[in-house]
């Protein structure tokens, strides 16, 4: 498999959430929206579809994130390696903290 995207990407990777793990950024920026970002699309999928494991490259020292290999449970389990299907769900829901953003948007 050749990466066509990998030589564009800086090497630093920065981790916003893991497989079952969704941390609790309040203070920075970035995360915290990722964090809105994440329970907004729970949301939007009609609450069927978590992603998880969200992580990022700085895109050309622009300030441009890009997300990629990102993961999701689903109800039915199907999305692929690392679903957790309604466990899955089960845990974001469980650990997930709206911050500011998530009230901002009335994410309920």
């Amino acid at each position: 498999i050749v990466w066509l995207f990998e030589p564009r990407c800086s090497s630093t990777v920065s981790h916003w959430s893991g497989t079952n793990e969704y941390p609790p950024w309040h203070q920075h920026k970035l995360s915290s929206t990722l964090n809105t970002f994440t329970h907004y699309a729970y949301l939007l999928s009609l609450e069927s579809t978590v992603l998880a494991d969200l992580q990022s490259v700085l895109r050309d020292g622009n300030g441009i994130q890009v997300l990629f290999d990102v993961m999701s449970h689903t109800l039915d389990g199907s999305s692929g390696v690392g679903d957790h299907g309604v466990a899955g769900i089960n845990t974001f829901l469980k650990k997930h903290e709206c911050v500011d953003r998530c009230r901002q948007l009335r994410l309920q």
